[in-house]
Formats: structure tokens, C-alpha cells, sequence
């Protein structure tokens, strides 16, 4: 049997701020960069199916060229900023009954790679 169920999540608006830098000699380009990436859902609504955390992110890469050949190696490496969510609070104030209890912590690891060839 299916039930109706609302689960308001009160997101807002948040601003990401991202810089980066490229470096190229020859063929070869070297890559950074940093973005902080704030969440958009408050801790009254935070919960394991749709966890949100305000992320300090740092990126590194790495180009080659050559020969229409481009191959670019990169990481981004995602730091979750703790999220505690109080039991008392979850059982007492209406506002955050979807929420769930706990302390919440989340990194994220993203190596990428691509190939391309242009002619």
C-alpha cells in the first residue's frame, strides 16, 4: 500500500565561490583550484537519504597535447563540514520531526580521466 507522504526539505539558496589557475609550458598543462559549496538544506532537515554538507573542495590536474591527442588527468577531493543533529530536538520541535539524529560526517574522493583526439 502506498501512502502520501510530504517530507519538506526547506532548501535556500547558497552561493558556491570557486577560483582556479591553469599553468601551461610546451604540451603540458598544470591545474588547481578551490570552491567552497555551501549547502542549501538546514540541519532541521538533514537525513541519510539526502545527506547535504557545506563542502571545501580542493582540485589538482593535469594536461598533455599532442599531436591532436589530449589526455587530462584530475582529482577533486570533497571535505564535508560536520553536521550534528540532536535527538532532543527531532522529538520535541515539529520543524525537525523528518530529520535524523546524529553526527554526520562525509569526504569525497573524485578522480577523473579523459581522452579526446582532435582532427
Amino acid at each position: 500500500m502506498l501512502v502520501d507522504a510530504e517530507r519538506p526539505l526547506f532548501f535556500d539558496n547558497a552561493l558556491q565561490i570557486r577560483f582556479g589557475a591553469e599553468y601551461t609550458m610546451d604540451n603540458i598543462a598544470l591545474r588547481g583550484g578551490y570552491y567552497w559549496d555551501p549547502s542549501p538544506a538546514p540541519d532541521r532537515t538533514m537525513n541519510v537519504l539526502l545527506p547535504n554538507y557545506d563542502f571545501h573542495v580542493v582540485t589538482f590536474g593535469l594536461g598533455y597535447y599532442v599531436n591532436g591527442l589530449q589526455i587530462d588527468l584530475a582529482f577533486e577531493y570533497l571535505m564535508g563540514k560536520e553536521r550534528n543533529v540532536p535527538l532532543l530536538k527531532t522529538l520535541t520541535d515539529p520543524d525537525w520531526e523528518t530529520a535524523m539524529p546524529g553526527t554526520f560526517e562525509m569526504n569525497i574522493a573524485v578522480p577523473n580521466i579523459s581522452i579526446s583526439y582532435r582532427f
